[in-house]
């Protein structure tokens, strides 16, 4: 998990040395219907928002699939979910306040981040953000992960009704309710058990919040690429 999670942070994609000329015999899908983005900076911005919001999207997805097969790395986890949360909603709110809105959109980070955030205002973030990016054109994408996103936020506000005293946030993986539905079986270890004696505990039936909230929705399949 260390090796996967270094080798997301320190990826970088330098742009090109001479990126004027690299722009100028490239042509970008939508940005002659933005004449404010036309100069090679804010391309650039673009570009490296959008790269920048899948890798910190990638990096939070490796973090939730962790959470509950490494116990030992659950604090350093959970702390850095917000900063990697901000980052994703930050560069998407950057993507949308300068004004392209193509097929090129990082959707799926924002989903990712959306399925993690509790607080009203991080929801009301990700909601203005999807809209934005549905603003220009029709996506088909949008509107049923806004349904799921809706699910999963409900869903953990049962949870944390319930159970008010021991809510805490919630990770993006949960036990299956039910059967027939795709899950990941991963072998935990307990890491407070003597060393020597640790045993592992098979957890099966476990998957992402999103696909137990698109079991609910009969027949609904979701493409954010």
């Amino acid at each position: 998990m260390v090796r996967i999670e270094q080798s997301l942070i320190q990826l970088k994609q330098p742009p090109p040395l001479s990126f004027d000329q690299a722009m100028a015999a490239t042509s970008i899908p939508g940005v002659s219907e933005f004449p404010d983005i036309s100069s090679s900076e804010q391309q650039l911005l673009l570009i490296t928002a959008h790269a920048e919001a899948n890798r910190s999207a990638a990096i939070l997805l490796l973090h939730e699939t962790c959470l509950l097969r490494l116990a030992k790395f659950h604090p350093k986890l959970q702390s850095s979910r917000s900063e990697l949360v901000e980052d994703i909603l930050s560069f998407a709110e950057m993507i949308c306040s300068i004004g392209i809105i193509t097929a090129a959109l990082p959707i799926w980070a924002v989903f990712v981040a959306g399925c993690v955030v509790n607080e009203a205002d991080q929801r009301q973030r990700v909601l203005k953000i999807l809209d934005d990016f549905q603003s220009s054109k029709r996506y088909g994408s949008i509107p049923p992960a806004c349904d799921i996103l809706e699910v999963v936020w409900r869903q953990n506000d049962v949870k944390a009704d319930e159970n008010p005293r021991k809510a805490r946030p919630t990770t993006s993986m949960q036990q299956a309710p039910t059967r027939n539905r795709r899950s990941h079986n991963f072998d935990i270890l307990e890491d407070d058990r003597p060393l020597g004696k640790k045993s592992y505990v098979n957890l099966k039936q476990m998957q992402f919040s999103w696909e137990s909230a698109m079991a609910m929705v009969e027949g609904l399949r979701l493409s954010l690429t």
